[in-house]
Protein backbone atom coordinates (compact mmCIF):
# COMPACT_ATOMS: atom_id res chain seq x y z
CA UNK A 1 0.00 0.00 0.00
CA UNK A 2 2.82 2.14 0.65
CA UNK A 3 4.02 2.15 -2.49
CA UNK A 4 1.21 3.18 -4.03
CA UNK A 5 1.88 6.76 -3.01
CA UNK A 6 5.52 6.65 -3.88
CA UNK A 7 4.86 5.39 -7.27
CA UNK A 8 2.17 8.17 -8.41
CA UNK A 9 3.85 10.83 -6.81
CA UNK A 10 7.35 9.93 -8.43
CA UNK A 11 5.52 9.47 -11.88
CA UNK A 12 4.03 12.88 -11.59
CA UNK A 13 7.33 14.61 -10.49
CA UNK A 14 9.50 12.88 -13.09
CA UNK A 15 6.89 14.31 -15.61
CA UNK A 16 6.88 17.86 -14.51
CA UNK A 17 10.95 17.67 -14.20
CA UNK A 18 11.22 15.78 -18.13
CA UNK A 19 8.65 18.96 -19.01
CA UNK A 20 11.45 21.78 -17.33
CA UNK A 21 14.10 20.13 -18.57
CA UNK A 22 12.81 20.01 -22.63
CA UNK A 23 12.16 23.87 -22.12
CA UNK A 24 15.46 24.44 -20.61
CA UNK A 25 16.93 22.74 -24.22
CA UNK A 26 14.80 25.25 -26.38
CA UNK A 27 17.02 28.55 -26.89
CA UNK A 28 15.32 31.86 -25.28
CA UNK A 29 15.65 33.94 -22.69
CA UNK A 30 13.81 31.46 -20.42
CA UNK A 31 15.75 28.22 -20.87
CA UNK A 32 18.52 28.98 -18.23
CA UNK A 33 15.91 29.90 -15.62
CA UNK A 34 13.37 26.50 -16.78
CA UNK A 35 17.14 24.80 -15.94
CA UNK A 36 16.73 25.80 -12.33
CA UNK A 37 13.18 24.89 -12.09
CA UNK A 38 13.47 21.33 -10.90
CA UNK A 39 12.40 22.24 -7.07
CA UNK A 40 9.04 23.01 -9.06
CA UNK A 41 8.42 19.93 -9.63
CA UNK A 42 9.44 18.73 -6.02
CA UNK A 43 7.30 21.19 -4.58
CA UNK A 44 4.00 20.27 -6.96
CA UNK A 45 4.13 16.50 -6.70
CA UNK A 46 4.44 16.97 -2.92
CA UNK A 47 1.75 18.69 -2.31
CA UNK A 48 -0.44 17.34 -5.13
CA UNK A 49 0.51 13.75 -3.45
CA UNK A 50 -0.33 14.89 0.62
CA UNK A 51 -3.55 16.78 -0.74
CA UNK A 52 -4.52 13.33 -2.74
CA UNK A 53 -3.39 10.94 -0.16
CA UNK A 54 -6.93 10.36 1.79
CA UNK A 55 -5.60 8.61 4.55
CA UNK A 56 -3.33 11.28 6.08
CA UNK A 57 -5.06 13.54 8.42
CA UNK A 58 -4.69 16.85 7.49
CA UNK A 59 -3.79 17.86 10.84
CA UNK A 60 -3.28 21.86 11.55
CA UNK A 61 0.66 20.93 11.94
CA UNK A 62 0.56 19.08 8.13
CA UNK A 63 -1.14 22.30 6.71
CA UNK A 64 1.64 24.92 8.20
CA UNK A 65 3.91 22.40 6.36
CA UNK A 66 1.96 22.32 3.10
CA UNK A 67 1.54 26.61 3.59
CA UNK A 68 5.59 26.67 4.13
CA UNK A 69 6.18 24.25 0.85
CA UNK A 70 3.42 26.57 -0.97
CA UNK A 71 5.50 29.82 -0.08
CA UNK A 72 8.52 28.21 -0.92
CA UNK A 73 8.19 27.95 -4.44
CA UNK A 74 6.83 31.12 -4.86
CA UNK A 75 9.87 33.01 -3.15
CA UNK A 76 11.95 30.39 -4.75
CA UNK A 77 11.23 30.92 -7.99
CA UNK A 78 11.77 35.01 -7.40
CA UNK A 79 14.90 34.34 -5.90
CA UNK A 80 16.10 32.54 -9.14
CA UNK A 81 15.10 35.36 -11.35
CA UNK A 82 16.29 38.27 -9.16
CA UNK A 83 18.70 36.64 -6.59
CA UNK A 84 17.04 37.96 -3.22
CA UNK A 85 19.78 39.30 -0.80
CA UNK A 86 20.76 37.62 2.43
CA UNK A 87 18.72 39.60 4.89
CA UNK A 88 15.47 38.75 2.61
CA UNK A 89 16.37 35.22 2.75
CA UNK A 90 16.92 34.72 6.34
CA UNK A 91 13.59 36.59 7.18
CA UNK A 92 12.07 34.30 4.57
CA UNK A 93 13.58 31.11 6.47
CA UNK A 94 12.72 32.75 10.23
CA UNK A 95 8.69 33.38 8.76
CA UNK A 96 8.68 29.76 7.64
CA UNK A 97 9.51 28.76 11.13
CA UNK A 98 7.13 31.06 12.75
CA UNK A 99 4.47 29.48 10.25
CA UNK A 100 5.07 26.10 11.60
CA UNK A 101 5.21 27.56 15.16
CA UNK A 102 1.25 29.65 14.41
CA UNK A 103 -0.14 25.83 13.52
CA UNK A 104 0.50 24.33 16.54
CA UNK A 105 3.78 22.59 16.12
CA UNK A 106 6.00 22.61 19.03
CA UNK A 107 8.97 20.83 21.31
CA UNK A 108 7.12 19.72 24.44
CA UNK A 109 10.29 18.06 25.84
CA UNK A 110 13.89 16.58 25.20
CA UNK A 111 14.82 13.20 25.38
CA UNK A 112 17.90 12.92 27.65
CA UNK A 113 20.67 10.32 26.83
CA UNK A 114 19.52 7.81 29.39
CA UNK A 115 15.82 8.21 28.50
CA UNK A 116 15.07 11.04 30.96
CA UNK A 117 12.79 13.74 29.64
CA UNK A 118 13.62 17.06 29.91
CA UNK A 119 10.43 19.40 29.97
CA UNK A 120 10.71 22.48 28.48
CA UNK A 121 7.26 23.97 28.29
CA UNK A 122 7.73 26.24 31.53
CA UNK A 123 8.61 28.71 29.91
CA UNK A 124 5.92 29.86 28.18
CA UNK A 125 4.44 33.72 27.09
CA UNK A 126 0.84 34.26 27.73
CA UNK A 127 -1.39 37.34 26.21
CA UNK A 128 -5.05 36.71 26.62
CA UNK A 129 -6.04 33.18 24.58
CA UNK A 130 -2.44 33.37 22.62
CA UNK A 131 0.06 31.48 24.39
CA UNK A 132 3.92 30.96 23.20
CA UNK A 133 5.98 28.33 24.30
CA UNK A 134 9.34 30.22 23.96
CA UNK A 135 11.91 27.45 24.18
CA UNK A 136 10.19 25.64 21.76
CA UNK A 137 9.96 28.63 19.71
CA UNK A 138 13.60 29.18 19.32
CA UNK A 139 14.40 25.39 19.08
CA UNK A 140 11.88 25.44 16.18
CA UNK A 141 13.56 28.67 14.33
CA UNK A 142 17.17 27.65 15.13
CA UNK A 143 16.26 23.55 13.33
CA UNK A 144 14.26 25.12 10.50
CA UNK A 145 16.72 27.67 9.72
CA UNK A 146 19.85 25.80 10.58
CA UNK A 147 18.81 22.67 8.00
CA UNK A 148 17.23 25.07 4.82
CA UNK A 149 20.90 26.30 4.94
CA UNK A 150 22.81 23.59 5.48
CA UNK A 151 20.80 21.60 1.99
CA UNK A 152 21.04 25.15 0.31
CA UNK A 153 24.61 25.02 0.78
CA UNK A 154 24.87 21.49 0.04
CA UNK A 155 23.51 22.28 -3.58
CA UNK A 156 26.51 22.92 -4.72
CA UNK A 157 26.76 19.53 -6.93
CA UNK A 158 25.18 17.31 -9.17
CA UNK A 159 22.65 15.13 -6.85
CA UNK A 160 23.98 15.95 -3.49
CA UNK A 161 21.07 17.31 -2.05
CA UNK A 162 18.67 14.96 -3.15
CA UNK A 163 20.73 12.30 -2.02
CA UNK A 164 20.54 13.95 1.37
CA UNK A 165 16.93 14.24 1.14
CA UNK A 166 16.55 10.42 0.41
CA UNK A 167 18.38 9.16 3.09
CA UNK A 168 16.56 11.54 5.75
CA UNK A 169 13.05 10.40 4.36
CA UNK A 170 14.97 6.87 4.45
CA UNK A 171 15.46 7.58 8.48
CA UNK A 172 11.73 9.48 9.37
CA UNK A 173 9.90 5.95 6.81
CA UNK A 174 12.65 3.51 9.13
CA UNK A 175 11.78 4.83 12.72
CA UNK A 176 8.29 5.97 11.88
CA UNK A 177 7.74 2.03 11.04
CA UNK A 178 9.28 0.66 14.27
CA UNK A 179 6.37 -0.71 16.25
CA UNK A 180 7.16 1.25 19.57
CA UNK A 181 6.57 4.20 17.22
CA UNK A 182 3.83 3.10 14.94
CA UNK A 183 3.53 6.43 12.77
CA UNK A 184 1.83 5.39 9.30
CA UNK A 185 1.03 8.81 8.57
CA UNK A 186 4.96 9.88 9.11
CA UNK A 187 6.13 7.09 6.55
CA UNK A 188 3.30 8.16 3.79
CA UNK A 189 4.46 11.65 4.20
CA UNK A 190 8.06 10.49 3.75
CA UNK A 191 7.68 7.94 0.92
CA UNK A 192 5.61 11.16 -1.09
CA UNK A 193 8.23 13.20 -0.40
CA UNK A 194 10.99 10.46 -1.72
CA UNK A 195 9.03 10.44 -4.90
CA UNK A 196 8.95 13.66 -5.50
CA UNK A 197 12.99 14.18 -4.87
CA UNK A 198 13.64 10.89 -7.22
CA UNK A 199 11.36 12.42 -9.65
CA UNK A 200 13.76 15.33 -9.75
CA UNK A 201 17.04 13.28 -9.60
CA UNK A 202 16.44 11.44 -12.55
CA UNK A 203 17.56 14.38 -14.20
CA UNK A 204 19.84 15.71 -11.71
CA UNK A 205 22.06 13.01 -10.70
CA UNK A 206 24.17 12.22 -13.28
CA UNK A 207 25.17 14.88 -16.08
CA UNK A 208 22.64 17.36 -14.71
CA UNK A 209 20.20 18.45 -16.90
CA UNK A 210 18.09 20.72 -14.52
CA UNK A 211 18.43 21.94 -11.11
CA UNK A 212 16.38 22.47 -7.85
CA UNK A 213 17.14 25.81 -8.07
CA UNK A 214 16.33 27.95 -4.34
CA UNK A 215 12.79 26.60 -4.25
CA UNK A 216 14.12 23.31 -4.31
CA UNK A 217 16.90 23.35 -1.81
CA UNK A 218 14.61 25.04 0.41
CA UNK A 219 11.93 22.68 0.17
CA UNK A 220 14.09 19.88 0.81
CA UNK A 221 15.41 21.43 4.41
CA UNK A 222 11.96 22.86 5.03
CA UNK A 223 10.24 19.53 4.81
CA UNK A 224 12.86 17.59 6.31
CA UNK A 225 12.88 19.92 9.19
CA UNK A 226 9.36 19.64 9.42
CA UNK A 227 8.71 15.98 9.21
CA UNK A 228 11.09 15.33 12.06
CA UNK A 229 9.35 17.86 14.62
CA UNK A 230 5.49 16.75 13.61
CA UNK A 231 6.68 13.15 13.95
CA UNK A 232 7.64 13.73 17.73
CA UNK A 233 10.80 15.68 17.47
CA UNK A 234 12.35 13.28 15.71
CA UNK A 235 15.51 15.67 15.15
CA UNK A 236 18.29 13.22 16.19
CA UNK A 237 16.90 10.48 13.59
CA UNK A 238 17.05 13.52 11.20
CA UNK A 239 20.82 14.55 12.22
CA UNK A 240 22.35 11.40 11.46
CA UNK A 241 21.96 11.95 7.82
CA UNK A 242 22.02 15.86 8.02
CA UNK A 243 25.10 16.54 10.31
CA UNK A 244 27.30 16.43 7.29
CA UNK A 245 26.23 19.59 5.91
CA UNK A 246 25.67 21.25 9.02
CA UNK A 247 29.51 20.35 10.53
CA UNK A 248 30.58 21.45 6.63
CA UNK A 249 28.69 24.84 7.08
CA UNK A 250 29.37 25.48 10.91
CA UNK A 251 33.60 24.83 9.63
CA UNK A 252 32.26 27.11 6.90
CA UNK A 253 30.94 29.98 9.11
CA UNK A 254 33.92 29.69 11.45
CA UNK A 255 36.21 29.74 8.40
CA UNK A 256 35.55 33.28 7.47
CA UNK A 257 34.87 34.62 11.12
CA UNK A 258 38.66 33.81 11.23
CA UNK A 259 39.20 35.62 8.23
CA UNK A 260 37.20 38.80 9.19
CA UNK A 261 34.61 37.81 5.93
CA UNK A 262 31.25 37.92 5.69
CA UNK A 263 29.39 34.66 6.83
CA UNK A 264 26.90 35.27 4.01
CA UNK A 265 29.78 35.40 1.23
CA UNK A 266 29.30 33.01 -1.04
CA UNK A 267 32.95 31.37 -1.86
CA UNK A 268 34.36 27.55 -2.93
CA UNK A 269 34.75 26.97 1.22
CA UNK A 270 32.07 24.08 1.31
CA UNK A 271 33.54 20.40 1.58
CA UNK A 272 32.13 19.30 -1.46
CA UNK A 273 33.89 21.95 -3.75
CA UNK A 274 37.20 21.35 -1.86
CA UNK A 275 36.92 17.54 -2.86
CA UNK A 276 35.78 18.72 -6.64
CA UNK A 277 38.50 20.73 -6.61
CA UNK A 278 41.47 18.24 -5.69
CA UNK A 279 40.13 15.94 -8.87
CA UNK A 280 36.55 14.47 -7.56
CA UNK A 281 34.03 13.60 -9.67
CA UNK A 282 30.59 14.62 -8.58
CA UNK A 283 29.39 11.06 -8.86
CA UNK A 284 31.99 10.02 -6.65
CA UNK A 285 31.80 12.77 -4.09
CA UNK A 286 27.86 11.72 -3.73
CA UNK A 287 28.74 7.98 -3.04
CA UNK A 288 31.57 9.09 0.10
CA UNK A 289 28.33 10.90 1.43
CA UNK A 290 26.29 8.10 0.63
CA UNK A 291 28.61 5.63 2.14
CA UNK A 292 29.31 7.65 5.02
CA UNK A 293 25.99 8.04 5.96
CA UNK A 294 24.57 4.33 5.58
CA UNK A 295 27.72 3.53 7.75
CA UNK A 296 26.73 5.68 10.19
CA UNK A 297 22.73 4.89 9.92
CA UNK A 298 23.60 1.02 10.57
CA UNK A 299 25.64 1.83 13.70
CA UNK A 300 23.04 3.73 15.13
CA UNK A 301 20.32 0.95 14.42
CA UNK A 302 22.74 -1.70 15.65
CA UNK A 303 23.25 0.28 19.00
CA UNK A 304 21.02 -1.20 22.06
CA UNK A 305 20.91 1.64 23.88
CA UNK A 306 20.22 5.19 24.25
CA UNK A 307 23.24 6.61 25.36
CA UNK A 308 24.92 4.11 22.43
CA UNK A 309 23.15 5.51 20.03
CA UNK A 310 24.28 9.27 20.75
CA UNK A 311 28.02 8.10 20.95
CA UNK A 312 27.33 7.15 17.23
CA UNK A 313 26.54 10.99 16.51
CA UNK A 314 29.52 12.21 18.67
CA UNK A 315 31.37 9.66 16.76
CA UNK A 316 29.81 11.36 13.18
CA UNK A 317 30.90 14.65 14.06
CA UNK A 318 34.17 13.69 15.15
CA UNK A 319 34.97 11.92 11.89
CA UNK A 320 33.51 14.76 9.59
CA UNK A 321 35.23 17.34 11.43
CA UNK A 322 38.49 15.58 11.00
CA UNK A 323 37.80 14.40 7.38
CA UNK A 324 37.32 17.97 6.34
CA UNK A 325 40.47 19.26 8.37
CA UNK A 326 42.76 16.81 6.66
CA UNK A 327 41.15 17.82 2.92
CA UNK A 328 40.86 21.77 4.22
CA UNK A 329 45.46 21.59 4.78
CA UNK A 330 46.01 21.11 1.09
CA UNK A 331 44.45 24.63 0.23
CA UNK A 332 44.52 25.91 -3.47
CA UNK A 333 43.47 28.99 -4.59
CA UNK A 334 40.11 27.42 -6.36
CA UNK A 335 38.97 26.93 -3.07
CA UNK A 336 37.97 30.42 -2.40
CA UNK A 337 37.22 31.73 -6.16
CA UNK A 338 33.52 32.31 -7.09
Amino acid sequence: MLVVYFGGVFAFSLAVNALFVLLSGKTGNYSGLFRRFGGVGIIAAFILGILSADVLIKTPQVVAMLLGTFFILIFGVIDDIKNVSWKWQLSFQVFLAFTLIAFGCSIQYISGPFGEMIRIDKYVFALGDFSLNIISAALITIWVVSIINAVNWADGIDGLAGTLSLFGCAALVWVSLIEQVNQPAIAIMGLIFAGSVIGFLWFNLLSAKIEAGSSGSYAIGFILASLAIIAGTKIATAMIVLIVPLVDSLWVILERMRNKEKITKRDKRHLHYKLRARGWSDIKIVSIYSTFISLMMLLTVLAPTRILKLGTIVLEIVLIISFIYYVSRFKSNKFLQN
